[in-house]
C-alpha cells in the first residue's frame, strides 16, 4: 500500500474525514502527543517515518536523562524498535520509527501508529516527570516562626 492509502486507512480508522489528498508530512495529535508521518524514499525503497517530540530535556538533569535514553536505545530495549534522540540545539528529545511501505497494509499501519503513540506518550511522561521533579526542588516550603 502506498503512503496516501496508508494515511487514508488511518484516517478512516480514527473517524477523521480528509478534506484533501494527504501529502507528506502529515501532522496530527492524539491527546497531548503530536505525531508526524512522513514518506521517505531511500535506496529505491519507500518508507514511512513516524516522529514525535517528547519534550525538552532539562539542563539540570541532562546527563541523567541522556543516560536513560541511551539505555532505552540499547538493543531497542525500551523503545519498541523505535529510536530516541536529542536535538542538541534545542535539547528536544524525539522518538522516531521507520518502516518499509512494502511491509505495510492498512490494519498493520494503524497498529504501528497506535503503538508509536503509546511509546511517545510514555516517554513524554518520563521527561515531564523529570521537569516536575526539578520544579518541585526549586520550590521553597513556607517559612514561618517556630513556636515553642
Amino acid at each position: 500500500m502506498d503512503f496516501v492509502g496508508l494515511v487514508r486507512t488511518l484516517s478512516a480508522e480514527a473517524g477523521i474525514e480528509l478534506s484533501q489528498e494527504p501529502v507528506s508530512p502529515v501532522r496530527f495529535k492524539v491527546g497531548s502527543v503530536g505525531v508526524v508521518i512522513s514518506r521517505e524514499h531511500r535506496d529505491d525503497e519507500d518508507s514511512v517515518v513516524l516522529h514525535s517530540e517528547l519534550g525538552e530535556v532539562p539542563a539540570e538533569r541532562e546527563v541523567d536523562v541522556y543516560r536513560v535514553l541511551l539505555e532505552a536505545n540499547l538493543m531497542w530495549s525500551g523503545t519498541a524498535d523505535a529510536t530516541i534522540g536529542v536535538n542538541s540545539a534545542t535539547r528536544q528529545a524525539v522518538a522516531c520509527y521507520r518502516v518499509a511501505t512494502k511491509d505495510l497494509e492498512g490494519p498493520r499501519f494503524v497498529a504501528v501508529v497506535a503503538g508509536f503513540v503509546r511509546l511517545a506518550r510514555g516517554w513524554r511522561e518520563v521527561i515531564a516527570a523529570v521537569r516536575e521533579e526539578i520544579a518541585g526542588a526549586k520550590t521553597v516550603p513556607p517559612q514561618g516562626m517556630i513556636a515553642g
